[in-house]
């Protein structure tokens, strides 16, 4: 008499199972797709975190130093196909250093950033 109690009691743990996975590779499925279409682990490139000031050029104050090689000059802000390079590729901007422009931009991999204008 025990024994049917257990077994009618067992009749509901295998749908009770199949719900709980369902639901669960559901929400993974759900998060992979949604990493995809986010981009979430996609790479972002970002400008140098530095602070600049306009004393005879611009003047490197403070923060990352930075390859020459990304560093380039404009004669307007519209001009973007008329980039200059600063300087050397081996050389790096630091800290208290001034370059004598009057618009600094970072370009690196396509993207580019004016990290000063002094005009």
């Amino acid at each position: 008499m025990i024994r049917k109690s257990i077994q009618s009691d067992d009749r509901a743990v295998s749908p009770v199972i199949a719900t709980i996975l369902m639901v669960s590779i559901t929400v993974v499925l759900a998060a992979i797709i949604g990493t995809y279409v986010l981009d979430i682990g996609e790479e972002t490139q970002v400008a140098p975190q530095a602070s600049f000031s306009c004393e005879g050029g611009i003047t490197h104050e403070a923060g990352d130093t930075m390859s020459q090689q990304y560093l380039y000059s404009a004669a307007s802000p519209s001009s973007s196909l008329d980039l200059t390079a600063v300087g050397d590729n081996d050389k790096q901007f630091e800290s208290g250093e001034t370059l004598s422009i009057s618009r600094l931009i970072y370009k690196k991999g396509g993207e580019s950033y004016v990290l000063k204008d002094c005009t």
